[in-house]
Parts: structure tokens; C-alpha cells; sequence
């Protein structure tokens, strides 16, 4: 959500600020959906990149067949991918403190 965040806090998207009422707590990928349909250029260019995102992960052919996209369980999955992907990285600069 930080696509997201960080125009609402630079003042922008006034479309999803209005709908989660001026309100960071209530910012969520609905929200930021419901914006984009509504019109809301950064929005809809946020969903745009995910997309392509997803479109290239999903393009791997390798694995294909063992892919399944589910809905995520976790109420910030993005947090914990953000936090996976630091400590990947770190593991990856310093691989001898690995236990």
C-alpha cells in the first residue's frame, strides 16, 4: 500500500482520500480499487504496475503448472513480503551471519 500512501500524504489522489475519509488507517487495496474505478489516475496506474508485475511472474513457464494465485490470509501481506524480501536481502550481503 505504500504506492498508495505516499501520493495521499504528498496531498494528492483526492478521489481515494475521499473515500477513506482523510483516514491512513482505512487505506486498503478495495479502497485504492474503488478509486481507480471512480477515475483516479494513480490508482489506476498503481493497478496497471501490479499487473505487469503479476503478468511477468506469471510468464515463467518453468513452474507454471505448480502456480496457484490465492487470496492472501494475512491482514498486511504486504508487510510480510517486504519483510522476506529484507531479510533475503540481507542473508544475501552478509551469508556468513546465517544461521
Amino acid at each position: 500500500m505504500a504506492a498508495a500512501a505516499r501520493p495521499l500524504r504528498q496531498g494528492r489522489v483526492p478521489i481515494l482520500r475521499e473515500i477513506i475519509g482523510n483516514s491512513l488507517d482505512r487505506l486498503s487495496p478495495k479502497a485504492v480499487a474503488e478509486a481507480a474505478l471512480a477515475g483516479e489516475e494513480e490508482c489506476r496506474a498503481i493497478y496497471r504496475q501490479v499487473g505487469r508485475v503479476l503478468g511477468l511472474g506469471i510468464s515463467i513457464a518453468e513452474h507454471l503448472h505448480e502456480l496457484k494465485i490465492l487470496r492472501a490470509e494475512l491482514d498486511e501481506p504486504g508487510v510480510m513480503g517486504a519483510a522476506v524480501w529484507a531479510a533475503e536481502q540481507w542473508a544475501s550481503m552478509y551469508p556468513k551471519h546465517q544461521s
